[in-house]
């Protein structure tokens, strides 16, 4: 079981995201502006975070490079629905981009890919 932060500013979004990582074993927190994931970040060791790139408050490549100046070593998936920021995110340390949107299973994919760990298909 993995630990995931759900970084997401669409509650409807986040908590779709957090009910499958749930159901496919994960354990899932998620919170929906910038600075509440800089607290949540420092305050928790996790394997993955999913990271927004445009939040109410911050901006997610903002908060992406920030981590990585911080040494911050949790995999991050990096979401977005502006693929012009593909780039950017890769260059400051993102695991991986999924642009939305997204299916839930390729969601579940990736995060199966950067956590290590077998997920169940929540389509099942």
């Amino acid at each position: 079981m993995s630990k995931i932060l759900v970084v997401e500013d669409d509650e409807f979004l986040a908590e779709t995201i957090a009910d499958c990582l749930i159901f496919t074993g994960h354990s899932a927190d998620r919170i929906g502006t910038g600075t509440e994931a800089c607290q949540m970040i420092r305050a928790n060791n996790y394997d993955l975070i999913l990271l927004d790139s445009m939040l109410p408050d911050m901006n997610g490549l903002d908060i992406l490079k920030g981590y990585r100046e911080d040494k911050g070593t949790s995999k991050v998936l990096f979401l977005t629905g502006a693929k012009k920021n593909e780039e950017a995110a890769m260059e400051l340390g993102a695991d991986y981009f999924l642009s939305k949107p997204f299916e839930i299973d390729e969601l579940l994919s990736v995060v199966n890919r950067l956590t290590g760990g077998a997920t169940a298909n929540a389509s099942t």
